[in-house]
């Protein structure tokens, strides 16, 4: 197997020296460039195309937020290496915008140096797979217009322009132990994600308390978290949270068919296949709404 490319871009002299050890310490992997600032890592992407690139955020000119979004919009750079961001930054806001960035994998400082040439190698070979692999193509992979959305209702949409996609929570299964305080405590308060531009649209920071309404209900005091994790004309929230507890998603979705209808058919044997009605939940797909700032 022919050695993996790997750059570092950090400005720590005494990091860059760690991690080139570490990468030349394994004979699958070679460091080809060395970046000591954001402007630097930019140039040698693009000149000495390495497969994987080591990326601190907190450099000189140009950040690692910067550079990943440099590269992604770059249309003259022949081959975009994968990025480890590696960093003493553990901020939600800023490993959220490196993964929406394109970030493959975020390292908090110190780490394990065994865990950095695994993750490389990890990385490598899911690109190995996804290019030796045939694509399976799914008998309903087609697209199904949402009940609600800019197309299937332009009307509506005038009046509530942002469609909600409600994220299964990570500490929890759906709503179950939503009442627990050490719960509450790790996830947090209810809370949305929205775009920068939609933000700005309608005068909202990153922090600020924001009301979100439809004709079926409204939440109020919603923690807004403003950055590139979605695009314009969508918010985020979390599911399964209690109506009584305040940022129950529930409160702005319609009635929709949205389960399995199996047990409603002849010996339980679903003979058809509706993308919306059966083993989604519509409101994941089906709810318009519009924000305000408080």
């Amino acid at each position: 197997m022919a050695q993996l490319n790997v750059a570092i871009a950090d400005d720590n002299e005494k990091m860059v020296q760690l991690l080139g050890d570490i990468v030349k310490s394994d004979k699958e992997l070679n460091v080809v460039g060395i970046a000591k600032d954001g402007v630097e890592a930019c140039e040698m992407i693009r000149t000495k195309e390495p497969d994987i690139v080591l990326l601190d955020i907190v450099m000189p000119k140009l950040d690692g937020l910067g550079v990943l979004t440099k590269i992604n919009n770059d249309r003259s750079i022949k081959k975009h290496p994968a990025f480890i961001v590696i960093s003493a930054i553990g901020q939600e806001k800023i490993t959220e915008d490196a993964f929406s960035l394109g970030a493959d994998y975020y390292i908090m400082k110190p780490f394990d140096n065994e865990m950095v040439i695994n993750q490389i190698k990890l990385i490598r070979d899911r690109s190995i797979r996804r290019v030796n692999e045939p694509r399976k193509v799914n008998a309903y992979e087609k697209f199904q217009e949402p009940a609600e959305s800019v197309y299937a209702t332009p009307e509506l949409a005038k009046k509530y322009p942002l469609n909600v996609i409600p994220q299964h929570p990570a500490f929890r299964t759906h709503s179950q132990y939503y009442n627990l305080p050490w719960i509450q405590e790790i996830e947090g308060p209810a809370r949305i994600f929205m775009s920068r531009e939609d933000a700005a649209a309608r005068g909202i920071q990153d922090g600020d308390l924001v009301r979100i309404f439809n004709d079926r209900g409204e939440l109020k005091n919603i923690i807004a978290r403003v950055g590139v994790r979605v695009k314009s004309g969508v918010i985020e929230m979390s599911s399964g949270m209690w109506v009584k507890l305040g940022g129950s998603v529930n409160k702005l979705t319609g009635v929709y068919p949205a389960g399995p209808r199996d047990i409603l058919q002849e010996h339980g044997i679903m003979q058809e296949y509706h993308p919306l009605l059966d083993g989604n939940t519509g409101s994941y797909f089906n709810t318009l709404v519009e924000v305000q700032k408080m």
